[in-house]
């Protein structure tokens, strides 16, 4: 199964006020049973939250959604170890497989509650599934998936958080808190495009910046000066963010990010094809089966400490 390009990311720690999407439609049901596949739904329960899982298994794979009683907002496909193809597994993950995390989304009517937080609350699910594979699936040693996130800012504009987070950290969110990197197939593509990325500030000069970003919303000569003072572009629009917050600097950025990248990376970032690390999160939840209506139910306690990866 092919990846989609989905998934966001953020400058902390949690998901906070962005979005998630995919470049196909967004699915909030369940897709039709084929012959041949076996459906499975149970509740976990972690913290406060209740969620749906619906496992569709096949003799080739293992579908896994996540969400709540009426739309799923989490989409994982594992191919089984006898049925994949060789070609497609990357260099040093021979004797493994690959799960492909096709959708994560965020809404409110995520958990079983109808009480499914923006930020935290998706972080979680992401944590909970990685641990989950872990356990129940040992063969799976990562999950690819392509980054199209974005944050809608104040002014109504989209941007890239991976172009952002990029232009500010040098890393994704998925890079810093999840341990994900690009597959070996992506790998040199990138370090060329990277190169030219840290060419482009040597070869920039403050005039030739500002035919860009036009504004100076901390006063141009104190970002004159912090533009000399940067050898890359993270040391100078990192600074920057932190100084304006991160609401007005989304906002700063939105009407030139992409082009921006477009011209110093000669390169699209957005087409890079990442691997999560399946590992354990430490989360603690319990599984049972899903009754729908709110019933009384049994849950047998599990906590999940498990080998790292």
């Amino acid at each position: 199964m092919p990846s989609i390009p989905i998934l966001l990311e953020s400058s902390t720690s949690t998901l906070d006020d962005i979005n998630l999407y995919t470049f196909t439609s967004i699915m909030t049901s369940l897709p039709d049973l084929d012959s041949g596949t076996i459906r499975k739904k149970e509740t976990v329960k972690i913290g406060t939250k209740s969620l749906l899982m619906t496992k569709d298994e096949t003799d080739s794979s293992i579908s896994i959604y996540i969400g709540g009683h009426d739309l799923y907002c989490i989409d994982i496909n594992i191919i089984k170890p006898k049925t994949r193809s060789k070609n497609s597994i990357p260099s040093g993950l021979e004797d493994s497989t690959l799960a492909n995390l096709s959708k994560i989304q965020w809404n409110q009517n995520c958990s079983l509650e109808y009480n499914f937080k923006r930020g935290i609350d998706t972080t979680m699910i992401l944590k909970f599934s990685i641990t989950y594979i872990k356990k129940n699936y040992p063969y799976v040693k990562g999950m690819t998936f392509n980054d199209a996130s974005f944050r809608t800012c104040d002014n109504g504009n989209q941007v890239s958080l991976a172009m952002m987070n990029y232009i500010t950290t040098g890393k994704t969110w998925y890079e810093k808190n999840f341990g994900a990197y690009l597959e070996s197939d992506y790998l040199s593509t990138f370090e060329a495009a990277e190169q030219k990325f840290v060419k482009s500030k040597t070869d920039t000069s403050w005039e030739a910046l500002k035919t860009t970003i036009k504004k100076y919303p901390i006063g141009e000569e104190k970002m004159k000066t912090m533009f000399h003072a940067a050898t890359t572009w993270q040391e100078f629009f990192g600074p920057l963010k932190d100084e304006m917050g991160i609401s007005e600097f989304c906002v700063y950025i939105s009407s030139w990010l992409e082009g921006f990248i477009r011209r110093t990376m000669r390169f699209n970032i957005l087409g890079l094809q990442y691997i999560l690390p399946i590992q354990d999160f430490g989360i603690v939840y319990t599984v049972s089966d899903y009754q729908r209506g709110g019933k009384k139910f049994t849950r047998k306690r599990i906590n999940r400490h498990l080998d790292e990866h």
